[in-house]
């Protein structure tokens, strides 16, 4: 009996340590992004003809030109998974300079047709850097936005 438990303690450890690691790769505080306007009004429920227009304030300390980009990304009901739905990764803006404010309109539709998306809507934006073609990982995100959602 003591040895398993001293085999899962072990395990919780490792487990732990793993996972807090994960986390100070996936966000640097040599990246910020803020929301410096938002189009639409938070208290007006969205639908899925809506379009969510933001302005955005990025600062990438470490920047290299064609790394780095800009998207969108809702709660589901699964925890800690987000989505953007079918939105298509090529018209989410490259950034080719270290700082500087875009506008990024997003179909509310992609978002609602996503499956296991969370209502009411809560979206924020990330900053990801390529790590390879296929990935990429999150070095800064905006604050979180909360939209309802109507009929």
């Amino acid at each position: 009996m003591r040895k398993y438990f001293s085999i899962i303690i072990l395990l919780f450890i490792v487990t732990s340590c793993g996972k807090e690691e994960s986390n100070k790769n996936h966000i640097n505080h040599d990246a910020s992004i803020s929301i410096v306007n938002i189009e639409n009004d938070e208290k007006i429920p969205l639908n899925e003809k809506s379009i969510i227009s933001v302005d955005l304030d990025y600062s990438i300390d470490s920047f290299k030109a064609g790394a780095y980009s800009v998207l969108a990304q809702f709660d589901t009901t699964e925890k800690n998974f987000t989505t953007d739905g079918d939105f298509p990764a090529t018209d989410y803006p490259t950034l080719t300079k270290e700082k500087g404010r875009i506008h990024i309109n997003f179909p509310v539709y992609y978002a609602l047709n996503a499956k296991n998306i969370s209502i009411p809507l809560k979206v924020r934006f990330f900053i990801t850097r390529s790590t390879d073609p296929y990935t990429s990982i999150v070095v800064a995100q905006s604050k979180t936005l909360t939209f309802e959602v109507s009929k």
